[in-house]
């Protein structure tokens, strides 16, 4: 959880900056759900979300510059 809020932290600044997208969704008080869900993934399961969905990608086995 403390790593999504820092990765988010990154693309709160970005937004602000002009660097990245016009918005971004954070998940302030959503990481647990994000960390826990994708943790109870198994093998090649997914999962699909709407929005807020950057915290789910960051905890499976993806690394931070791909995910960038």
């Amino acid at each position: 959880m403390a790593f999504i809020r820092q990765v988010e932290k990154v693309l709160n600044r970005l937004s602000d900056d002009g660097d990245g997208s016009d918005f971004v969704y954070l998940s302030v008080g959503q990481k647990a759900v994000a960390a826990r869900a994708a943790r109870a993934l198994q093998g090649p399961e997914t999962l699909a979300t709407m929005h807020r969905g950057h915290g789910h990608i960051i905890v499976r086995d993806i690394t931070v510059e791909r995910f960038f």
